[in-house]
Parts: structure tokens; sequence; C-alpha cells
């Protein structure tokens, strides 16, 4: 998958290219949080499946994966957080005194710096519990799956088409 750094900055792309079309009347109306979940969600759901897992979290079992998910998530969380702290507080330091930027020019820089973190941070945080669902899901159906087959002698189409998707993951 690459570096995660690459990661952080190809996110960092994506969702300034995604805030260039939301104007400032989607954020006074707060459309612009439920379009970022379902963006964020109808995009991810396209990629992720077991071999998507497999090369995010490569060489470990399912969970080992959701170990990894989360502390993937926790350090890119983080880096955004330090990320916008820095933008903040250099914003502040340069109004003290007169001699850096007018307030009127802080007040916006430091507005986006949070708007970037929270937006960021929300992406990453659904992205990982999708993440997580996923690994949960074909874990679960792997081994539901089986009683049915055994059982019953086949199995009904849904899981079928679980199977299909799931079931090399849950293997490894």
């Amino acid at each position: 998958m690459g570096d995660w750094r690459d990661d952080v900055r190809r996110d960092y792309e994506d969702l300034k290219n995604r805030f260039r079309k939301v104007s400032f009347e989607d954020f006074k109306k707060g459309d612009w949080f439920a379009d970022l979940v379902r963006w964020v969600l109808e995009s991810y759901a396209k990629q992720v499946d077991s071999d998507y897992i497999r090369r995010k979290y490569p060489g470990i079992g399912p969970s080992n994966q959701a170990k990894k998910a989360i502390s993937l998530a926790a350090k890119s969380n983080g880096i955004a957080g330090g990320a916008a702290a820095v933008v903040i507080s250099g914003a502040e330091v340069a109004t003290i005194g007169g001699k850096g930027f007018p307030a009127p020019v802080t007040i916006p820089v430091i507005a986006t710096a949070i708007m970037a973190d929270v937006a960021y941070t929300t992406r990453t945080q659904l992205r990982t519990a999708y993440d997580l669902s996923f690994i949960d899901f074909c874990i679960n159906n792997a081994i539901i799956v089986a009683v049915p087959t055994v059982q019953q002698g086949g199995q009904p189409p849904c899981v079928h088409e679980a199977q299909q998707r799931c079931w090399k993951h849950a293997d490894g």
C-alpha cells in the first residue's frame, strides 16, 4: 500500500479538492458534514474487498489487521491534529504585537485549520470503522457459512455472495 505518509498526503489532497466545491452557504446550513460522511462512505466502499484489506494490512491475520487499523488511524489523526495545532499556534503568534497577520486574516486561517482537522479525522475514523466492520463481517461469515453448508447441504445466495467476497480474507 505504500508509506502511510503518502496516504496522509493523498487523503489531504482529496479532502482539499472536495472542500473546494463546498460553499460558505453549505457550511452555514450544516449540510457539509452529512455530505462529507456520504462521500467518504460511498467512495471508500467501492475500494474495499478482501484483496484491499490484505494489501493495506499485509502478512497478518484478521485480529491483528484490526489492531493495525486502529493503530494507523491513531497515528494519522495524531499527525493531522498536530499539523492543525501548529497552524493555529503560528497564526496566533503572528498576530501578537500587531506585526504579523491582522485579525481578519487570522480568524479564517484558524477556522480553516480546525475544519481541515475535523474533515480529515472524520474521514480516517469512517474508513477505519469500515475496515473493522469488513474484517469482522468476513470473520463471522466464514464461521457461519460452514454450518449451513454442512447441515443443509447448501447455502442461500446471500451467504454465497458474502463468502465470495470474504472467504479469501477469512482464510488468511
